[in-house]
């Protein structure tokens, strides 16, 4: 039975992880911003064959998430799917180092616990079923925390750990090429606090680790850009090294505030988001002398390495190490002294019941008040043009809504029935049902809403187009998902340069993409702007054939 335990767990969490990550991966379109300008800044790298390719896009995109996605485009194709596929193998990835790396110090069941709550956190899988470097650089960063820890738990017991250590330093370096400087070093602070605060080595020893790790770590980062100073050009080189590994963002999000992107995340850790604290009231467990507790200890000092280094860069990709350490606190806790904290799980059951009921009624809801939006937010109908024109979303928001409360409903009943003696079981079930409603509901609703109307678009354009015109973009800013999906460059006007659309639209066969209410302005200066097909709040039109337009 152990040794079913030992060799069946990893493969259920694989099994698990592969299901949720990398079905229906290429079934919508990309993203904007998030996902369109890493892959077509990958997509122009690949067609130009060269590591580092020219243009200011490329500059500001990590090299490591670019480089594994023209691999996956060698091997697949420039589509949706070879894109996204780089961070879901990582997001796959991620699980299994958690748990081979865990294993030794919490035991079996711990990592697996561990494992299963990393998995089903719906925030962890949307990021690894996006193309972007959030994926990649958690693998990284958590592959150097474990191979780092190894070293430093061989070395504190006088084995030879410096292989080990060099190896973490080397991942570390990897995590800076796929977000930035930052984002490896944070690895290596959370690493040397647990060398010098929890193990008392020599300090001439320390010293001689700790340089020999930082010499690893920077000869791994800046490596590529000393390859490209010595081969083709030094200020370029310099360049790159500056704007990538220093000063890129690799991870966007709503104006990455330092209060806005938690609040937006803490919804997608639903159904664990309120049991998260539960992990932190395990003293004895966290002060204990041996592996476990020393491990424990090192998680907490991640988490507030992760919260310093956000807080200090306004980074959001600086938290991503919080997810997989605060999955395994929980899963210690809830594996070994659940029983003991009858007030805190009833106390955070129904909290997450009333979240789960909140989830219910948006998603029931949904379709009477997006029409209303641009009501109550005038500023939207220029910035969200599909909410001009909310198409028809079909019964999907009503079966998310209904899973949902399904899922309420067992939570409900297993605190009204006063049953925790299986509660892992019951929260695990509750998050793969909130899991799949979500990733796979919100995956078709967003794509019908956001990303779907434009790019049918855009094909159209280019199908109806010489095939080396570029596709016209008026007052809707460059749009990467257009240029990734249909191989054309783009030509951006803004809105104060009406009167250049139309000597762009004189050349044969011309078109041009639009919002809606921008569209109904531009008829009013030129009435022989006609339309060629209209979806989502966005216009693909042309100028009626003749002398020229009627400009008003």
């Amino acid at each position: 039975m152990k040794k079913f335990a030992e060799f069946g767990a990893p493969i259920l969490l694989v099994l698990l992880c592969a299901i949720l990550h990398l079905t229906g991966l290429g079934l919508t379109s990309l993203i904007e911003p998030l996902e369109a300008v890493h892959a077509e800044a990958a997509r122009r790298a690949f067609l130009s064959e060269h590591l580092f390719a020219a243009g200011s896009l490329d500059s500001s995109i990590p090299p490591m998430v670019r480089w594994l996605q023209q691999l996956s485009f060698y091997y697949f194709g420039i589509n949706e799917t070879a894109a996204r596929l780089p961070g879901a193998i990582a997001g796959i990835g991620c699980i299994l180092i958690l748990y081979i790396g865990c294993r030794p110090y919490l035991g079996i069941r711990v990592a697996f616990n561990g494992g299963l709550i990393f998995a089903t956190m719906t925030l962890f899988v949307l990021f690894s079923r996006m193309a972007i470097p959030a994926s990649p650089l958690l693998f990284f960063q958590l592959l150097s925390l474990i191979l780092i820890n190894t070293g430093v738990q061989r070395s504190g017991h006088g084995h030879f750990g410096a292989p080990w250590l060099w190896g973490g330093a080397v991942c570390a370096g990897a995590a800076a090429l796929t977000g930035t400087l930052a984002a490896g070093l944070v690895v290596l602070a959370a690493t040397v606090a647990h060398l010098t605060l929890l193990i008392r080595m020599h300090p001439a020893r320390t010293l001689g680790w700790l340089a020999s790790v930082l010499g690893v770590f920077a000869l791994t980062s800046i490596l590529p850009y000393l390859v490209v100073a010595v081969t083709s050009d030094l200020s370029g080189a310099k360049q790159l090294l500056v704007t990538q590994l220093l000063f890129t963002a690799p991870m966007p999000s709503a104006g990455d505030t330092v209060v806005l992107f938690p609040l937006i995340g803490a919804l997608a850790l639903i159904p664990w988001l309120a049991f998260l604290p539960l992990g932190f009231m395990q003293p004895k467990s966290i002060l204990a002398a041996d592996q476990a507790g020393r491990t424990l200890r090192l998680m907490l000092v991640i988490i507030v390495c992760s919260v310093s280094g956000y807080l200090f860069t306004s980074s959001s990709s600086m938290l991503l190490p919080c997810l997989p350490t605060l999955a395994l606190l929980l899963a210690n806790r809830l594996t070994h002294e659940s029983k003991k904290l009858q007030m805190p799980v009833r106390l955070a059951s129904w909290v997450t019941v009333f979240l789960l009921l909140f989830l219910v009624v948006v998603s029931a809801s949904a379709p009477f008040l997006l029409p209303y939006l641009t009501d109550l937010y005038p500023h939207l109908s220029s910035t969200m043009p599909v909410l001009n024109e909310v198409p028809n979303l079909g019964v999907i928001p009503y079966i998310i809504a209904i899973a949902l409360f399904f899922g309420t409903a067992l939570m409900m009943r297993a605190r009204l029935r006063q049953v925790s003696q299986k509660l892992f079981e019951l929260l695990f079930t509750v998050a793969l049902i909130v899991n799949c409603t979500s990733i796979f509901g919100l995956m078709i609703v967003s794509n019908q809403l956001f990303s779907q109307p434009l790019t049918q678009l855009a094909r159209m354009a280019a199908q109806s187009s010489a095939p080396e015109a570029p596709i016209i973009l008026y007052a809707i800013g460059d749009r990467y998902s257009i240029s990734f999906s249909t191989g054309r460059n783009t030509v951006v006007l803004e809105e104060e340069q009406w009167s250049l659309l139309d000597s762009s639209l004189d050349a044969p066969d011309a078109v041009a993409l639009t919002s809606a209410p921008r569209f109904d302005r531009l008829s009013v200066r030129n009435s022989r702007y006609i339309t060629v097909a209209r979806e989502g709040g966005y216009v693909l039109f042309k100028e009626e054939p003749g002398t020229g337009g009627n400009i008003r």
